[in-house]
């Protein structure tokens, strides 16, 4: 429920956000729907803790009111008891929200940025860390540039062993 209520007002800041941005470009409603959908599960990934956090508290709060955290207590039930579910179920979430939800969140967000980008008239971020080093894209002219490079000092803040791809429009 608390999870439901959080959303339900990110939704709402995001949408008069998205409304804010791109208040002075064109776009049709189901671009905008699906700006509103790219980033909303990045939104909710970043309030999750708090959610969690929230509804844990809330539920002991209810424990408390109805008296039934004294009568677990009463009967000799150990603290750890009565946490080890509420942590096992957030413990769980965090998985799930971890494997799935993050990937998803991530993905989704990205492809708002470059639509974004597209929206605004800007140049999206072109640049991709490897293990390998670092490969960015950027756009000079009437030409595309691929820079990569094997190793970066950040020291001397130089770039080495690269190899420089220049291409046309149409790639």
């Amino acid at each position: 429920l608390i999870l439901l209520i959080v959303t339900t007002g990110l939704l709402l800041s995001n949408i008069f956000d998205t409304l804010n941005r791109f208040r002075s470009t064109t776009f049709t409603l189901p671009l905008f729907a699906q700006l509103i959908s790219f980033k909303l599960p990045y939104l909710v990934i970043e309030v999750i803790p708090l959610v969690s956090f929230l509804s844990t508290l809330l539920f002991l709060h209810y424990l408390n009111k109805s008296n039934e955290l004294i009568s677990l207590f009463n009967t000799g039930i150990s603290i750890w008891k009565i946490l080890c579910p509420i942590l096992s179920v957030c413990l769980l979430f965090g998985v799930i929200i971890t494997t799935i939800l993050h990937p998803i969140g991530s993905i989704l967000l990205g492809k708002y940025d470059k639509i974004e980008a597209k929206l605004l008239g800007r140049r999206a971020n072109y640049v991709t860390l490897l293990q390998s080093g670092m490969m960015l894209a950027e756009d000079y002219q009437n030409e595309r540039r691929v820079i990569i490079a094997r190793s970066v000092d950040i020291a001397t803040k130089a770039l080495s062993d690269l190899t420089i791809l220049f291409t046309d429009k149409d790639n």
